[in-house]
């Protein structure tokens, strides 16, 4: 579970440890038998572009006036798994005239696993 503070648009990514052998010691079929499992994640991946934006990516709250306001969003990964990072990444919107914007990330967030 991610805990955030503060409106925002954001993403979440989380990658896990991969149990595999080292790329060295994989035979060329394991190897593509690999490389066509990232691609097929990959394809999952939203395709951003700046210049006409992606559909809906991260999460936006609704606008407080203080600072002190908890939102939450929690992540079922269904099976237990190995995380190696979380990694929060502002959302960026266009704004018009104003260019792109990522507004409201949060100063400070706790990160519940359990």
């Amino acid at each position: 579970m991610v805990t955030r503070r503060f409106m925002g648009w954001w993403a979440v990514t989380l990658s896990t440890v991969s149990a595999a052998a080292p790329l060295e010691h994989l035979s060329l079929a394991a190897l593509e038998h690999r490389v066509r499992e990232i691609d097929g994640q990959l394809a999952q991946l939203a395709n951003y572009n700046l210049s006409g934006g992606v559909g809906a990516i991260g999460s936006r709250s609704s606008g407080y006036d203080t600072a002190e306001q908890d939102e939450w969003i929690e992540i079922e990964l269904g099976d237990a798994v190995t995380l190696d990072q979380v990694v929060l990444v502002p959302a960026i919107r266009r704004a018009g005239v104003n260019g792109f914007q990522a507004d409201g990330f949060p100063r400070s967030f706790r990160l519940r696993v359990g």
